[in-house]
């Protein structure tokens, strides 16, 4: 795979995975999730935190084109 399109794809990754944690999530507070919502949602935020690490690498200057998405916080996730 070209790394363009790995670039691509580790995009729709994030973007993919970070509305199916929205969709988890819903305004709930987290003490109310049942165990298995909670391992989802880990499952889907480790996701979304390693495509970001992979799309950071892959175009280093994307976060200094995207300032305002906070990249080192959801690396750092």
């Amino acid at each position: 795979m070209r790394r363009s399109d790995r670039f691509i794809s580790r995009l729709r990754d994030i973007q993919l995975y970070g509305e199916r944690t929205k969709n988890t999530v819903r305004d709930r507070p987290l003490v109310d999730m049942e165990p298995v919502e909670l391992d989802a949602l880990c499952y889907l935020v480790l996701i979304v935190s390693e495509a970001t690490i992979q799309a950071l690498g892959l175009d280093e200057e994307l976060a200094s084109r995207h300032p305002e998405i906070p990249w080192h916080e959801i690396r750092a996730t």
